[in-house]
C-alpha cells in the first residue's frame, strides 16, 4: 500500500493570501471554506478585504485569518 504524496512548498518570502470579496454576508461566510483551505496549503493567515462592518466581527474568530478590514460605503462609489 503506497502513501500518498504530498509536498510542502517553501516560498521565500513567504505567500500571505489575500482575499477581496464585497457582498453580503451569506457571501462572506462561504468564503470561510476558500480561507481555510488557503490557510491550509500555504500555512500563513489569510487577510481579508471586504464591504461591510459587519465581516470583522465575522471572521476575527475564525481560524486562518488574518487581518480583516471594510472599505467605507463611499469608498466603493465611483465617479466617472
Amino acid at each position: 500500500m503506497s502513501r500518498p504524496l504530498t509536498a510542502t512548498i517553501v516560498h521565500n518570502p513567504p505567500i500571505r493570501p489575500l482575499i477581496v470579496r464585497f457582498g453580503s454576508m451569506g457571501d462572506v461566510v462561504i468564503s470561510l471554506a476558500l480561507i481555510h483551505a488557503l490557510h491550509k496549503r500555504f500555512g500563513a493567515p489569510v487577510d481579508v478585504i471586504s464591504s461591510g462592518s459587519w465581516t470583522k466581527p465575522l471572521l476575527e474568530s475564525q481560524p486562518g485569518v488574518g487581518q480583516s478590514d471594510s472599505l467605507a460605503q463611499d469608498a466603493l462609489c465611483v465617479q466617472l
